[in-house]
């Protein structure tokens, strides 16, 4: 009888002192991740399906990306950089990136997904020029397009023109400063779209 009074006050009293003391448990649970923040663009506002947006911000790290509902293929990602591969399926037009970590989603702004070689030259005026003379091409999908110039001769190196006018068909550029000879000029809608069908020519004077 002894024993089993004594066995039972042991078993109460661990209990009990346990609820008394209110131990805390040897771990807590961790702190929420911080909301990722999106600053700007650090690669234009504009990109090509196959080209690369990349964003900075704040908590970027292990963050994914979608555009107008369609996910969109990683390039890079740290705690202030997050860059994605503009997906082929994406719709072409202007739209944000929404951007979402462990602690939350965001929005970029707005970016301009084009589609690639749109731009098409079917003439240019005048056929002759020299530097800084306006020079005026025709065709469809230039407005917004970037143009340069190509010499006819190897090794058919490329100078980019300043655009000062464009519209869907007609776009008027600055005749750069480039040496005395045969070009062909090409048009694109963005840097690493490629450039577009059909092209023109000048020779500079």
């Amino acid at each position: 009888m002894r024993v089993a009074i004594f066995v039972m006050l042991w078993a109460c009293g661990d209990g009990g002192g346990s609820a008394a003391d209110g131990a805390v448990p040897d771990t807590e649970p961790p702190p929420d991740a911080p909301a990722p923040v999106i600053t700007g663009f650090n690669s234009g506002d504009s990109a090509c399906r196959g080209g690369i947006a990349s964003m900075v911000g704040m908590n970027l790290q292990g963050a994914t990306g979608t555009i107008s509902g369609i996910q969109q293929m990683l390039a890079g990602t740290g705690p202030d950089f997050f860059q994605i591969t503009v997906a082929d399926l994406t719709p072409a037009g202007i739209a944000p990136i929404v951007v979402e970590t462990v602690g939350g989603t965001t929005t970029s702004p707005p970016l301009t997904v084009r589609d690639e070689h749109t731009a098409e030259i079917t003439g240019s005026s005048p056929a002759v020029g020299s530097p800084n003379d306006a020079i005026t091409l025709t065709g469809t999908g230039l407005f917004g397009a970037i143009v340069q110039l190509r010499t006819v001769a190897p090794p058919n190196g490329g100078t980019a023109a300043d655009v000062t006018a464009s519209s869907d068909t007609s776009l008027t550029f600055t005749l750069p400063n480039v040496a005395p000879g045969d070009y062909f000029i090409q048009a694109g809608q963005f840097p690493g779209c490629g450039y577009g069908r059909g092209a023109g020519s000048i020779t500079v004077i």
